[in-house]
């Protein structure tokens, strides 16, 4: 069973819209490093324009080290499982594909172009992911569960909840979340928790380890302070952060460490 999974693989800057700093393949070996330290196998949820060797994806997005990474997930699929995360990871500038958290709701021939577009990618490189990760934790119930059932998909990776900025939350503290879900009537539905870490963050530190104590609390006060809620979230199929937390050596041994408090989290039921 995977409990960690690392979004955006492909990505070739930092953010989702190709800017910041360039990502470099060695956060792929990290990964594998990380899974053999630990023993465990994690997931890799990837965007596919960046894999689009065959030139599917109208855009010219491959990424220039698309072939190293893919056979560093080839030679090690013990221990790397691949999740379809989205085709471009971008609708009118908003880094979604599903539904928008700005205008609502995306036409269902849209998403369904999306997602055979990507899955048609994937299937050109060998690979078929049975996981949808929506970017942005962005999804229509009831349209992109049915498309992704259709296609053949297993299961749909979602959070329960899409947080506001602490600034709006803070601002009207009645309404803490941007969006919320149910589990799908129609596909398998995996919920996700985040770490606490930001998509972008490299460095981490003694309040990282506050958050990650926290968010593996039942208490009252961590709920509140994690979760914004007193009703205990559902308990989730797994974690996920973003590679570009991988971008230093030093996170080898930070995610070590987390992979050790879900390996306990998961081992019991109390507090801790």
């Amino acid at each position: 069973m995977v409990r960690l999974v690392f979004d955006d693989g492909g990505f070739t800057h930092v953010n989702p819209d190709g800017t910041g700093p360039a990502l470099s393949p060695v956060v792929y070996d990290r990964l594998v490093a990380l899974a053999e330290r630990a023993g465990v196998r994690v997931g890799l949820a990837c965007t596919a324009k960046y894999f689009d060797v065959d030139g599917l994806y109208e855009g010219d997005a491959l990424n220039a080290d698309a072939d190293r990474i893919l056979k560093k997930i080839g030679d090690h699929a013990e221990w790397i499982e691949i999740y379809n995360h989205g085709l471009t990871h971008e609708h009118l500038g908003e880094p979604v594909e599903y539904f928008s958290y700005e205008t609502g709701r995306i036409d269902e021939a849209t998403q369904s172009h999306r997602l055979s577009t990507a899955q048609e990618i994937w299937s050109r490189v060998g690979l078929r992911p049975s996981v949808l990760v929506p970017p942005g934790h962005a999804w229509e119930r009831g349209v992109t569960d049915v498309v992704a059932e259709r296609l053949g998909f297993e299961a749909i990776a979602v959070r329960q909840f899409e947080k506001k900025r602490l600034a709006d939350w803070l601002a009207s503290p009645a309404r803490p979340y941007k969006a919320t879900w149910k589990a799908s009537d129609h596909i398998e539905t995996r919920f996700r928790l985040g770490l606490g870490i930001r998509f972008d963050q490299t460095v981490f530190g003694p309040a990282n380890r506050l958050k990650l104590r926290m968010i593996f609390r039942t208490d009252v006060v961590s709920r509140l302070a994690m979760n914004r809620t007193l009703v205990p979230p559902i308990a989730p199929s797994h974690y996920f952060a973003h590679v570009q937390n991988l971008q230093r050596p030093e996170s080898l041994h930070f995610f070590t460490r987390v992979l050790s408090y879900i390996e306990r989290a998961h081992a019991s039921p109390v507090d801790r």
